[in-house]
């Protein structure tokens, strides 16, 4: 919802790209009409959404976390109870697949063509810095610092 309403609110510098991302938007009605049809990415925050599908039926939950996470309350990562109890849970078939978080250099500036952003703010990674030596577009925030538009 925060997101949604940042495109909102701040059209002069996202411009159509709200449009743009909505534009392929599936509906609630229309997935619980055909679940079999559809793949969710989500992250553990959004347990509620799984809930409220689980509801209708058996849901695959394919977890590509660190598995670790799940060890931690709520309160350090939000979700985390919960989807650590989906592994016990009839209604979800929970599916551990591990994958990298560590995307090669070439992937990101293939990412970053495709996009096309106007700033590009590198995240939860040791060497942001760096960006600025393969990117034009880099704004640089330290951890706790707010991007101001």
């Amino acid at each position: 919802y925060g997101h949604d309403q940042a495109l909102k609110n701040n059209q002069d510098f996202f411009g159509d790209f709200r449009r743009r991302a909505y534009r392929y938007r599936i509906t609630k009605e229309e997935l619980r009409k055909s679940p079999e049809k559809y793949l969710w990415f989500g992250k553990m925050s959004q347990f509620k959404t799984m809930e409220i599908y689980k509801d209708f039926g058996p849901i695959n939950l394919i977890y590509s976390q660190w598995l670790g996470y799940l060890q931690y309350s709520n309160d350090q990562y939000y979700g985390a109870e919960t989807i650590a109890r989906y592994q016990a849970d009839p209604q979800v078939i929970f599916v551990y697949a591990h994958t990298s978080g560590h995307a090669p250099l070439n992937d990101l500036k293939q990412l970053a063509s495709t996009i096309n952003p106007k700033q590009l703010i590198p995240i939860h990674t040791e060497y942001g810095d760096y960006y600025c030596e393969h990117f034009d577009n880099v704004t640089r925030l330290n951890d706790g610092n707010t991007l101001v538009i």
